[in-house]
């Protein structure tokens, strides 16, 4: 191959292979970084970094051919390296953590820096949670590798250390008896830990670490409490005469310690102060679960129902009492959790109905009065609380959801309301629909989203999720966002909350409305054509009053056929460049020629796209989507097309179908376009293109590549966004050992987008302006996104004149977001704008993948024609008289307060002012003025009546603005 000549290149970008050709003295595509070898009849070397193809002809002696070589590692080393970080990635952001964990919640505790700490049974798969997470505010996150077995109580040193107690053998791997201690970075034994389980765990004021277990550490005994020294345990004593198992145990001041359990013949409840243990005397039942001290310094004791106080009762240092004259249970139960709220108020929590008379399912508060319930309740038992760092509840235990907010065993209250821990869905998202600007449209089982409680429909708008309209009596097929911002939602059910709808429907902002009179059977399909009409499909007869066959058209107003339409029903639509639509499903007529599975609507007539049959007899169409050269791939259950072995993705080129390559293993369920042209497929496969794949697969029109080493419970469906970001819909639990809430992201490029866009404003001179654009979450993976606001393309910097010349006092024109955060937004102020602040205001963010730009603002400052006085009549109303005069709504009584200071008139000679003789003066907030001058009782005065004389007498004599 000679020097010069046309070169075919391939090049690795992440992981994303590209090949093209061209010629010597040519321009790379941006993407092309690095060496690329190519071949025919010699081999070259092309060097490129966003700069002019270059050749190197190899050599024909091996001396020519080492310096050949020598030259190209030469040029390898000055080329710059792109960011490891960058291409296709996982995000991570508040609203796609889950909302806890999927088995019981066994312990909680706070941490010094706010995170809370969560043991129990669970495992979330592909994390490293196993049966402990730490909860950021933002995230949950696995501690190391958990632990092997079960834990039962969790307590948090002073120094922040996570100490764990429980049934298992191992900690991060690490042998530990029992116990362990996180030190933040690793797992470690403490001592030789504890052969007993370990129900219990206390840190006292001074730091002491006590453990509640029976059996022994090393060669020492420990006969139910045990004491840390920072090298070996030591026995306490056993609590009482007894000597039973602890559930419970609570420091107290002067290193004093109380303990609740079982025991054989003794009181369930013992002291320790200091020295020796002492009994606690009552009547308490067989076993003792949870104490908490109360504000007056009285003990509540919290356990099994078979004692004569019924599950609780408090201890005021002398003798056990009920906390009203019949406290118990309403039946039988146990009280797991005691706490103590800021407002002093007793939240209890555990397995029960509810308390005397109050039902109110396993979790109920005690306001010092009486019982304060829960109208829902608990769903399922409450084991453990603590307090966050704000003085918010957070409850932990066996149940899905509390007080109607699904939940993952966990959430927390403000007191008025119940939230979860995470924002994204507590139960599976069946639907994702993309919407033109990035945000997307949710469709699922849950019942909460974005930590509120949902109905089964949720908007994401970059940052976070909110739910819309009420839940579908039925299913929801597909989305589809309209020219006009609504979003119709086609499907199979009657009604969406209170309001019937046959089988589709439209959001228009604040409520779901019909399409005509809908359908008479499901919708499967939707599809936009440019003029704004809408093609569904799916298995109808009967649209809006109009007779159809299974497709119809509705162009806003009113329904229509597509000719015969097709014998049987229509699954997917999709348009192809020349504006023909093709329908594809179970037919095998359409227009009343033969077609089967797929047929052409040219915009008058129905044909076949090819002859005979196409796909298994039994086959199932999950996808189809035009690729950027104007063919169109199909994805689904099938195994051969025309006759040819494919692997569940075949391809319409125009003129034939043909596989996909070898295609997948397994079923593929959906298929994604990139901005890229790149293809990305989910589905039950664990290889694709012979290349091994977990459940998704990225295609970059060479090879096939995985995107995830695991995807846990994996995805039913998902988008390809405009922004380059890929969204999947499913069960989604985890994604390459990250914790997702039933739907996860990932990015093509891992540069940031604008989730909203800054908005037009007009002022006038002199007052202040604020303009805000919002980054989408999860572009904070390298480190914080720096942002840049622009006044005309022109960087604005802080401080006066900032954004013009002589213009106002500028803040936030740059700097970075917080990170995490679930509002990534930049705000641009302007105080005392002039007229030259006027202009197109823009804002850059950036992280190290690279840079985006808003639209532009346009900021409108406008000098006033008169100055914003506020001239009222005599009854506080304004005057429209004054041309150009406003009310502000601060400065009524501008003249009132002019003239009374100067002295102008003490008595009223205008309008109805009989009434006391006297003018009456009021100051810019309608306040009478102290007296003025000398006539009649010390001067002016405020009747009541005539607020405005002076208002109203210099408005008609002056006219202009004050």
């Amino acid at each position: 191959m000679s020097q010069g000549s046309a070169i075919v290149w391939s090049s690795t970008f992440g992981n994303e292979t590209k090949a093209s050709k061209v010629e010597a003295g040519e321009v790379f595509p941006p993407k092309v970084e690095g060496i690329h070898m190519v071949s025919e009849t010699g081999m070259s070397a092309v060097i490129a970094s966003g700069t002019t193809v270059k050749t190197l002809p190899m050599k024909r002696s091996w001396a020519e051919g080492f310096m050949w070589l020598s030259a190209v590692v030469l040029m390898i080393l000055s080329l710059p390296t792109a960011n490891a970080q960058c291409g296709g990635r996982w995000l991570q952001s508040v609203e796609m953590s889950p909302l806890g964990v999927d088995v019981r919640m066994n312990a909680l505790t706070t941490l010094p820096n706010g995170d809370i700490i969560a043991g129990g049974d669970f495992i979330t798969p592909g994390t490293g949670i196993n049966r402990i997470a730490r909860w950021d505010g933002y995230a949950w996150s696995a501690l190391g590798t958990g632990l092997n077995g079960s834990v039962y109580a969790v307590a948090s040193m002073p120094n922040g250390d996570v100490i764990a107690g429980g049934q298992f053998t191992t900690a991060g791997g690490v042998p530990a008896i029992n116990i362990a201690r996180w030190d933040g970075t690793s797992w470690s034994p403490l001592g030789e830990g504890l052969t007993g389980s370990v129900l219990a765990l206390a840190v006292s004021d001074t730091g002491e670490l006590y453990a509640g277990s029976n059996g022994s550490s090393g060669s020492n005994p420990i006969l139910g409490v045990a004491r840390w020294t920072g090298s070996s345990w030591t026995n306490v004593g056993s609590p009482g005469s007894a000597r039973g198992t602890v559930y419970a145990l609570l420091a107290l001041p002067n290193n004093e310690l109380l303990a609740g359990g079982s025991s054989s013949g003794g009181s369930p409840v013992a002291k320790w102060n200091g020295t020796s243990w002492s009994i606690i005397p009552g009547q308490l039942g067989s076993r003792v679960r949870a104490l908490a001290k109360l504000p007056n310094g009285d003990i509540a004791i919290g356990g099994e129902s078979d004692g004569i106080f019924r599950g609780l009762a408090r201890w005021n240092g002398s003798a056990i009492q009920s906390f009203t004259s019949s406290t118990s249970l309403l039946y039988s139960g146990t009280v797991r959790a005691l706490r103590v709220l800021p407002n002093g108020e007793l939240m209890v929590g555990g397995f029960f109905t509810g308390m005397e008379t109050k039902q109110s399912n396993n979790i109920i508060r005690w306001n010092g009065s009486q019982w304060v319930g829960y109208p829902q309740g608990a769903n399922g038992s409450v084991h453990a609380f603590t307090l966050t760092n704000t003085g918010e509840l957070v409850a932990g235990g066996a149940f899905t959801s509390i007080d109607g907010l699904g939940v993952h065993r966990i959430a927390r209250t403000n007191g008025s309301a119940w939230t979860a821990l995470g924002s994204g869905f507590d139960a599976q998202t069946f639907l994702v629909g993309a919407l033109p600007n990035g945000h997307a449209v949710f469709y699922g089982d849950f019942t909460s989203a974005g930590g509120m409680p949902s109905n089964g429909v949720a908007l994401w708008n970059g940052t976070s999720i909110t739910s819309i309209g009420g839940r579908p009596l039925g299913s929801i097929s597909a989305f589809q966002a309209m020219p006009n911002g609504d979003i119709v939602a086609a499907g199979s059910f009657s009604k969406i909350g209170n309001t019937s709808l046959a089988q589709i429907a439209r959001w228009d902002g604040s409520t779901w409305r019909s399409l005509g009179t809908g359908l008479n059977g499901p919708a499967y399909c939707t599809l936009l054509l440019p003029d704004g009409n809408l093609i569904v499909g799916g298995e109808f007869t009967d649209a809006g009053g109009v007779a159809v066959s299974n497709i119809a058209l509705w162009n806003g107003s009113t329904w229509s056929q597509l000719a015969s339409g097709t014998n049987a029903r229509v699954t997917k639509l999709a348009r192809m460049p020349n504006g023909d639509v093709i329908a594809a499903g179970s037919f095998t007529a359409a227009g009343g020629v033969e077609a089967i599975n797929f047929a052409r609507w040219n915009g008058t007539n129905w044909s076949a796209l090819a002859p005979g049959a196409v796909l298994d007899a039994t086959a199932s169409i999950s996808a189809m989507k035009v690729l950027p050269n104007g063919h169109l791939i199909v994805a689904g259950s099938f195994t051969t097309v025309s006759g040819v072995a494919a692997g569940h993705l075949a391809v319409w080129d125009g003129t034939s179908w043909s596989p996909f390559g070898v295609g997948a293993n397994a079923r593929v369920f959906d298929v994604g376009v990139l901005p890229s042209g790149d293809i990305v497929v989910i589905g039950d496969f664990t290889s694709i293109g012979g290349v091994s794949a977990f459940r998704i697969a990225r295609w970059n029109g060479l090879a096939w590549s995985s995107i995830s080493s695991n995807l846990a419970y994996g995805a039913s469906r998902l988008v390809a966004q405009p922004t380059g970001e890929i969204l999947l819909a499913g069960r989604v639990v985890s994604v390459d050992g990250n914790p997702f809430g039933h739907w996860a992201r990932w990015s093509e490029t891992g540069t940031p987008w604008v989730a909203r866009q800054p908005t037009a404003q007009a002022i006038n001179t002199g007052q202040t302006v604020s303009i805000s654009a919002t980054c989408a979450s999860g572009y904070d993976f390298n480190g914080p996104v720096s942002f840049q606001w622009r006044r005309n393309g022109v960087p604005i910097v802080n401080g006066s004149g900032g954004a013009s010349i002589g213009g106002g006092n500028v803040a936030g024109a740059t700097g970075q977001l917080p990170s995490p955060t679930a509002n990534p937004t930049a705000t641009l102020t302007i105080t005392g704008a002039s007229t030259s602040d006027a202009g197109e205001y823009t804002v850059d963010f950036s992280n190290t993948c690279g840079s985006v730009t808003s639209t532009p603002a346009t900021l409108s400052v406008v000098i006033p024609t008169c100055s914003p006085a506020d001239i009222a009549d005599d009854q506080g109303n304004p005057l429209p008289a004054a041309p150009g005069v406003t009310n502000n709504g601060v400065n009524e009584g501008d003249y009132n307060a002019f003239f009374s200071a100067n002295g102008f008139f003490n008595q009223a000679a205008l309008g109805p002012a009989a009434v006391g003789m006297f003018c009456d003066i009021a100051d810019d907030q309608g306040t009478a003025f102290p007296p003025f001058g000398t006539g009649g009782s010390n001067g002016a005065s405020n009747n009541g009546v005539n607020e405005g004389d002076y208002n109203c007498f210099f408005n008609n004599l002056f006219l202009p603005c004050v």
